[in-house]
């Protein structure tokens, strides 16, 4: 664990050094845009717009509620590792993280990779797919960025979003299986 940590450090302390204008001017608004799921929840509703979509919707919301949960209720009260601009000292951070003082894993992160998956596995608009990856890349670069999650934390918010989109989408099939198959059925007895 010792080892893990200081890679973090390592890798923490190198992104402070790249620190310039231009790349604060884009990555601080994408980072401040995940505060409390705002984006995400925004860009999942907007699928309801497309009638095609419906199921895309389902996915990525259930993602986002699953993901949410394990990484807000179950880990993070747990876990309870400090930001890594409290535990480096030569660290400063970016952006007012004092409201939530956990770590690990990255909420921020958890939230866009599960909508960026559940846009994977539903949509049938490539576009789509594309932008919820770049979109999902770019929050979790940017939490690394402004100094309030470890690539560690990042990465576990990666794999947590990534599962509860995955599972999501088992139970979405299956409902959507189930409905189709009982509209058959009472269209066959009519």
């Amino acid at each position: 664990m010792e080892y893990i940590q200081q890679i973090d450090n390592s890798i923490m302390l190198f992104l402070q050094s790249i620190r310039n204008p231009v790349l604060s001017a884009i990555l601080l608004p994408i980072t401040k845009s995940g505060n409390h799921g705002i984006i995400v929840i925004a860009l999942i509703l907007l699928t309801l717009f497309f009638k095609s979509e419906r199921k895309t919707f389902f996915t990525a919301a259930l993602g986002l509620i699953l993901g949410s949960l394990v990484t807000i209720v179950l880990l993070k009260p747990f876990i309870m590792r400090p930001r890594p601009y409290v535990s480096i000292e030569e660290l400063a951070a970016l952006v007012d993280m004092s409201s939530d003082p956990n770590s690990f894993p990255s909420g921020h992160t958890t939230a866009v990779f599960a909508m960026a998956m559940g846009w994977q596995l539903a949509s049938e608009k490539k576009w789509l797919k594309i932008f919820g990856w770049i979109l999902a890349v770019l929050m979790a670069f940017s939490r690394l960025y402004v100094g309030v999650h470890y690539p560690t934390d990042v990465l576990a918010g990666a794999l947590i979003g990534m599962a509860g989109s995955f599972t999501a989408w088992q139970i979405v099939k299956r409902a959507y299986a189930a409905f189709e198959k009982r509209k058959r059925e009472k269209n066959e007895s009519t």
